[in-house]
Parts: C-alpha cells; structure tokens; sequence
C-alpha cells in the first residue's frame, strides 16, 4: 500500500518542489509566472479536459452518479458549516482546487478512467457551490457579497475549462463524430496541463508567507480537519454505503473532496474578512 501511495504521490510532490525552487531562485519571475499560468488554464488544461470527455464513455446517468456522489454530502456539510454564520469559513472549507491539485493526483493515481469521473464534478464545482454561497450569505445577512459572487458566476460561464468540459461532453453524448486526427490535435497539448499546472502550483506557493500566527492557525486547522477528515469520510460513506458506487469512483470522489481551496474564494475573502 506505501508503495502505491509512494507512486503516485512523489512524482506530483518533486514536480511541486521544482517550480519552487525555480521561483525562489528567480528562474521563474512573477510576469514569466503569469503569461504561463495563463497559457495552461486557458489553453493545455481545456484541450486536456476537452478530449478526455470526448472520448470517455459516459451517459447522463452516470454522470448524475457522480454528481450526487460529490455534491449531496459536500453541500451537506457546507449548509452545516454556514449555521454558524460563517458561510465563508464553509465555502473555504468545502471547495476544492480540483483543476491544479486534484487532476495531477487522479491521473496520476487512476490515468484517464479516474479523470473521465473527475471531470464530472470540475464542470459544476464552480458553479453549484457559488450559487450556494450566494443563497446562503444572503439568508445569514450577507448582502454586500452580491456584487462579487454575481461578477464570480459569470466567470464560471466564460471560464475556458467549464467551456471545453461542456463542449467536449455534449459532442459525446450526441455522438458527434469528429475526425480522429483533429482529437490527437487537442489532446497533444493537453499533455502538457499536468507538468506546467504542478510548476505553476510549486512556483505560486514561494510566494506566500509560511508562517501565521493568531487566530488564523485554529481557523487553518479547523479547515485542515474539514478538508482532510471529515469531508471525505462524508463522501466516502455516501457514495459508499448510500449511492453503492465502485471503488475507484469513491476513490476519486474522496480524493477531490480532501483537495486543498480553491484560489477562486480569494476574491471573496479580499471582500470581507471577517471570517
């Protein structure tokens, strides 16, 4: 079991600590770091994304199996967390940075079966757990976030990977034939997401302060003991003992589900700090 789990986490973690090593030795500046940053969540993860729903053998229940598997326990513990009238200190907790953290780990430990069920919950990640903030704040009070999560759903809409899982799986599940040449075009730089988004990953963590000190460590570790306990347990049982989905799909769904936050709750945090 160590081996398997040594496989298949070294190589993400050496990645990771080469892009910062790159960057704390300024062979990786911050505007070199932004244009390729851009390049691969607008272009090599999209073409990654794009052909691995294409051609994943999917259907609209399974896709329903895996949406309900994640999301019913996940919003569960999100609505949870928000009774304590911090919806988010719950946004923080239950969204994951599924594109940078959790593709490299899904390929890496299950190849393209495991990415074609990841990929069911990247495309409604954004957008299902927004509007659930957006509900929730403005039942706790929470009026002034308005703005921002309306301007936050909008980019979910234009965002070029939602924009190329929706298209890549509404090709396949019409069956639209596109000829096998063109697919290798888009697949070919799409093997270039997972080096350049585990650099990128390494590159943007020397940039940030190791150390807090105050309240933010028992908030960090209150967020740790969500994100690395009780929320996959949670989904571990549903999609388990519920949903009686197989072992690699739980798997998957549970791994997702202990991925660190997502850098799109920042705007929200720079909003208001209160939590």
């Amino acid at each position: 079991m160590l081996h398997i789990v040594s496989a298949a986490i070294l190589p993400i973690i050496l990645n990771v600590v080469v892009g910062f090593v790159l960057a704390r030795r300024d062979f990786l500046d911050r505007h070199f770091l932004a244009r390729f940053s851009g390049v691969t969540f607008r272009f090599f993860i999209p073409c990654l994304l794009f052909a691995s729903i294409y051609q994943a053998d999917i259907s609209l229940a399974r896709l329903a199996q895996y949406w309900s598997g994640y999301f019913i326990p996940i919003l569960g513990f999100f609505v949870v967390l928000s009774l304590f009238n911090r919806p988010l200190f719950a946004l923080a907790t239950v969204y994951a940075n599924t594109v940078m953290v959790g593709i490299p780990l899904v390929v890496q430990t299950w190849g393209d079966a495991g990415l074609n069920i990841a990929v069911a919950v990247i495309s409604l990640n954004s957008l299902t757990l927004f509007l659930t903030y957006a509900l929730l704040s403005s039942t706790l009070g929470r009026g002034d976030q308005r703005s921002r999560i309306v301007q936050e759903i909008g980019h979910t809409f234009t965002n070029p990977i939602i924009l190329s899982l929706v298209a890549g799986a509404t090709l396949n599940l019409l069956h639209v034939p596109i000829y096998a040449p063109l697919i290798e075009a888009v697949a070919l730089p799409g093997r270039a997401a997972l080096p350049s988004s585990l650099l990128i990953l390494g590159a943007t963590l020397a940039g940030f302060p190791l150390r807090i000190g105050g309240e933010k460590q028992l908030h960090v570790a209150l967020v740790c003991l969500c994100k690395l306990l009780l929320i996959p347990a949670g989904v571990y049982f549903f999609a388990g003992a519920v949903l009686h989905l197989d072992a690699m799909t739980r798997g998957v769904l549970v791994l997702l589900a202990a991925c660190p936050c997502g850098v799109n709750v920042l705007p929200f945090a720079q909003r208001n700090d209160t939590d």
